[in-house]
C-alpha cells in the first residue's frame, strides 16, 4: 500500500530530539519526506508517508540507528526496517 502509515513501539521512552534523525529512504539512499512524529509517552513513533505516497516497485528503508532511550542507550536489535512497495 503506497499510503501505508507506521507506528513504531518501543519498551522505554526515547529522548525525543533524536526522533528527527529517524529516516525513511527509498532504494536505501534516497531520503523521502515522510512525516515522523511522537506521543506523549515518547513509546511510540508515527510514520505517515509522503504526500504523494510510496512509490510502487521500490524497496524503503526505515533507519532507526540514531534512535535513543532516555537513558542514551541505542536500540539493541536490527536498527533498520524494510519493506516493498508492489
Amino acid at each position: 500500500n503506497p499510503d501505508k502509515d507506521f507506528a513504531l513501539t518501543f519498551n522505554y521512552p526515547i529522548q525525543e530530539y533524536t526522533i528527527a534523525f529517524l529516516k525513511v529512504k527509498k532504494d536505501g539512499k534516497i531520503e523521502c519526506q515522510s512525516k515522523v512524529s511522537s506521543i506523549d509517552d515518547r513509546k511510540k513513533i508515527y510514520i505517515v508517508p509522503p504526500s504523494d505516497g510510496y512509490q510502487s516497485g521500490h524497496p524503503y528503508s526505515i533507519d532507526m540507528s540514531m534512535i535513543r532511550s532516555d537513558g542514551g542507550n541505542a536500540l539493541n536489535k536490527e536498527n533498520v526496517f524494510w519493506f516493498y512497495v508492489p
